[in-house]
């Protein structure tokens, strides 16, 4: 995230580098797996699971919200829809 300034405006701008997601993509792979491994492994005394069975889904939640903010056009449908809620608000 970089600071510019535009028309006189300061302005926020996002920068996606070439080949980040397809590193992003492989990273999820591996965590996943070794999520998968964590959830599988258990106590040897009690046989009950050492690592709490919500590991990979909170693996999947939290990459799938980085590719979320990596689709830039998603998000600036979103900014948009924010945009007219609240002008909603201001002139109902």
């Amino acid at each position: 995230m970089y600071r510019a300034r535009v028309g006189g405006r300061d302005v926020a701008v996002k920068v996606l580098r070439p080949g980040v997601m397809a590193n992003v993509a492989a990273d999820s792979f591996l965590i996943r797996a070794l999520c998968i491994l964590g959830e599988g492994i258990k106590n040897p005394f009690t046989g009950a699971r050492v690592i709490k069975p919500a590991l990979i889904d909170g693996c999947d939640e939290f990459f799938s919200r980085i590719f979320e903010e990596a689709d830039y056009r998603h998000e600036a449908q979103n900014m948009v829809r924010i945009l007219l809620t609240v002008l909603s608000w201001l002139f109902a």
